[in-house]
């Protein structure tokens, strides 16, 4: 029985701008993995480790949560003699204020089907506070009122094919996956939100300073 594909990515936002090790304000971290490969599957993750308590079992939650639906949806089975089920996460790291991060897990999974796909999700925090954040938590207002259309502008500009755009980006919902830094706030979208799978993920970066209704929460 052909399997359908699956394929999940996910972002984690947990803060704000850039990180580079060694730079001030720049919160240490180091790289772990997951690794195996069986006969009917390959799974390849790698993930930050903050040595800070919150933060860890944030990304640990995430990352368990991908696993279980990754193994709900194989059951352990195979797609084909020719094709293994797969299973791959990456991420970036970015910081600010010594204790707002931003960790962007990039999932792909394949479970069979013509090609494997990417859908983002995530969670923002401050380490410190052991605080979460959503879109709201940076506006004064709505958000919609604020980003909808220089969002769209852009997608425009990167996009030919724009019979998706508008319908991807109607709700604020839609723009509840973005990461910050200094300077920049940026929104991801998964294939088939804005554009055709073609045209794979999009994102859109806009200026802080654009955004007059913007703030960092209390």
């Amino acid at each position: 029985m052909q399997k359908i594909l699956v394929l999940l990515s996910l972002s984690i936002i947990l803060g704000c701008t850039r990180q580079k090790k060694g730079e001030d304000n720049a919160i240490a971290f180091q790289t772990d993995s997951i690794v195996t490969n069986t006969d009917i599957s390959t799974i390849k993750i790698q993930y930050p480790v903050f040595d800070n308590h919150y933060a860890d079992t944030v990304v640990k939650n995430l990352i368990d949560r991908q696993l279980h639906l990754f193994n709900e949806t194989t059951q352990e089975m195979e797609i084909s003699e020719h094709w293994k089920n797969e299973l791959n996460i990456r991420y970036n790291v970015e910081s600010c204020n010594n204790s707002l991060v931003t960790v962007i897990l990039d999932q792909y999974c394949f479970t069979g089907g013509a090609h494997g796909n990417t859908i983002f999700s995530k969670a923002v925090m401050d380490i410190n506070r052991q605080r979460k954040y959503v879109l709201n938590d940076f506006f004064k207002g709505d958000p919609l009122t604020s980003i909808q259309e220089p969002v769209r502008k852009i997608l425009k500009q990167q996009i030919d094919f724009q019979d998706f755009i508008n319908d991807g980006t109607s709700a604020t919902s839609d723009f509840e996956i973005f990461s910050l830094n200094d300077s920049l706030i940026t929104f991801y979208f998964t294939p088939y939100q804005v554009a055709p799978y073609a045209y794979g993920s999009q994102k859109v970066a806009l200026t802080i300073k654009s955004l007059p209704d913007f703030k960092y929460p209390d």
